[in-house]
């Protein structure tokens, strides 16, 4: 047996296949075991949510036929990499028309802003246009960067992130940097969470009555994406952390966040429906994110006005969806308005 032939044969049980990008100097290996992924992965992700282990995990706990892709160039370097999924979702969630489709989608399957693409700009967008030929069906890409153009793709405005740049030293100096009406406001709304105990535990603890919250969460959303099963959330190892709020033994809310590289995250939560308490996870998220002296405070998407009330400002993202056949390609353009994002918030003048 050859050499070559030999290769292809044990990639093959480590669940990875090799093609050429005729023309580019490329080749593209498709990978269906995050630990079969390439160990310089790592080192082009931006994000702990697009790195090995975590990819491995979602496949634990959060199976959605996870494929991955590596380009590599003519020095056989890894380039780029993309994480590919099959989910169902509503295709006009935007426009709040239930429209289930099971499709092949270019993200990190866990409801975060973390975009299914990592490695340099020019490598992305290569490696993105090979996908429209090894996913033979309709593919939609998520969170992507705005710099990046992905033609023939339809592309749209994607729900943007939310970010607060954090150079606090405190929060007693966050708030004294508040300009007087939002000073006022939060202290306003936060009186009425004087008497709620918020406790930080392991996600372990996380059960059926958190579970139920995420759920009505979910429900009322504009936006959603795929529901989370419970194993997800309850088996999070560290340094994600679970807090929790409760009045009188009462579950109130909880969100789970993470700290990594100086970007803290906040990743999920739930709540119930009264007047005040949404705010006041957000503002139990940004306290410990200045605690932990984050640089950056990443509040996630959705709620963008109350997020931007504390300070936070938008991160614009784009979208993309195609297929293979001209023909649907060209409804997809005729569809791209009920597609995408449509919701303008204007800016806000927080800090003095």
């Amino acid at each position: 047996m050859r050499a070559g032939e030999l290769s292809k044969r044990l990639l093959g049980r480590l669940g990875v296949t090799i093609s050429d990008a005729h023309g580019h100097g490329f080749k593209v290996a498709r990978v269906t075991r995050a630990e079969a992924l390439a160990p310089e992965w790592d080192a082009l992700c931006e994000s702990l949510f697009q790195r090995r282990a975590f990819l491995g995990y979602l496949e634990q706990r959060n199976p959605r036929q996870q494929r991955y892709y590596e380009l590599r160039d003519a020095e056989d370097t890894l380039v780029a990499g993309a994480v590919v999924c099959t989910i169902e979702i509503d295709l006009l969630t935007y426009s709040r028309v239930r429209s289930p489709v099971r499709l092949a989608m270019l993200c990190v399957p866990c409801d975060q802003s973390a975009p299914g693409l990592v490695g340099e700009p020019a490598a992305q967008r290569a490696l993105a246009s090979r996908l429209l030929l090894e996913e033979p069906r309709f593919l939609v890409g998520l969170n992507l960067d705005t710099s990046l153009d992905l033609a023939p793709c339809v592309e749209g405005r994607n729900l943007p992130g939310v970010v607060l740049r954090q150079r606090f030293d405190s929060f007693e100096d966050y708030v004294r940097a508040l300009r007087a009406p939002y000073r006022r406001r939060l202290k306003r709304i936060s009186a009425g969470f004087t008497d709620v105990d918020a406790t930080q535990s392991g996600c372990d603890l996380y059960g059926r009555e958190h579970h139920a919250l995420y759920l009505d969460v979910y429900r009322r959303s504009d936006a959603k994406l795929a529901e989370l099963p419970f194993g997800f959330f309850c088996h999070l190892p560290e340094p994600f952390v679970l807090t929790t709020y409760r009045r009188a033994g009462r579950l109130l809310g909880w969100h789970i966040t993470v700290e990594d590289r100086g970007r803290f995250t906040f990743l999920l939560e739930g709540h119930v429906g009264e007047p005040g308490v949404y705010f006041n996870l957000l503002l139990g998220v940004l306290r410990l994110g200045i605690e932990a002296g984050a640089e950056l405070i990443d509040f996630g998407q959705t709620a963008e006005v109350p997020k931007m009330r504390l300070g936070g400002e938008l991160q614009e993202k784009v979208m993309f969806a195609s297929h293979p056949h001209l023909a649907l390609r060209t409804l997809i353009q005729l569809g791209r308005p009920l597609l995408t994002y449509r919701r303008r918030v204007p800016e806000v003048n927080v800090f003095r």
